[in-house]
């Protein structure tokens, strides 16, 4: 049984491109694909440092609950998308601490840009 699941997982690996890209590619990705589907995405969470995984999508309007958003997303690089099934449902992706997007059989691995110093 052990090798079934191996050459399963070997099969499945062997579909998935790889294709890496800068955050900024990320996120145009993100916003340009996850509103017809549902995407999976990893980040390091900004307090914590936790990696976090996410099956989400955007343009999700059916549970807002009323009234102008507190602060826009964009000004503090990030992401606001649905996630189904956590409380709330509403969640927010940094951009910059974006460490890999899945859109289909594609997975994008985001590579942090140098900083000068």
């Amino acid at each position: 049984m052990h090798d079934l699941v191996q050459t399963a997982a070997e099969l499945l690996e062997a579909r998935v491109k790889f294709v890496q890209v800068s955050p900024g590619e990320a996120e145009d990705l993100i916003r340009h694909v996850g509103h017809q589907r549902f995407i999976f995405v990893e980040f390091m969470k900004r307090k914590t440092g936790e990696l976090r995984k996410m099956v989400c999508r955007l343009g999700v309007k059916k549970h807002l609950k009323g009234g102008p958003p507190a602060y826009d997303p964009r000004e503090h690089n990030l992401i606001w998308v649905w996630e189904p099934g956590a409380k709330g449902g509403y969640k927010s992706i940094p951009v910059d601490t974006l460490l890999k997007v899945v859109i289909g059989d594609t997975e994008y691995a985001v590579q942090k840009e140098d900083k000068p110093t």
